[in-house]
């Protein structure tokens, strides 16, 4: 298997960046994204990748539990009425320095991939 190769990519304008793999582009090219999101696709349309600023919530300072709970409300939040179907197994610190890239797709390509260009 090929080694995953990784973009430069700026969030938010320049505010943020990071290293992203160079097979993903950018949604809003292809469609709106509200501006607390910026999502990006894998060239074959089955992985996103997403990152969405959140308003703070919970008490104050910052501490894997404080964290926790506020990844967990946050998450809550997103799934909606389905929140009985979702647990959070475990909110604990967590970092890594480089993103795994496993693509999970079916043998046949059923539709093209959209036109990233």
């Amino acid at each position: 298997m090929a080694e995953t190769v990784y973009k430069r990519t700026k969030l938010f304008g320049g505010a943020l960046e990071c290293d992203l793999p160079e097979q993903f582009a950018d949604v809003s090219t292809l469609r709106q994204v509200p501006d607390a999101q910026e999502v990006f696709i894998d060239k074959d349309g089955f992985t996103s990748i997403i990152f969405d600023i959140t308003e703070r919530v919970g008490g104050s300072g910052s501490s894997p539990e404080i964290d926790g709970k506020a990844l967990t409300i946050h998450l809550e939040e997103l799934v909606g009425t389905d929140v009985d179907t979702v647990k959070v197994w475990n909110s604990t610190e967590t970092s890594f320095s480089k993103l795994e890239y496993v693509l999970l797709r079916p043998n046949a390509q059923l539709h093209p991939p959209p036109p990233f260009t």
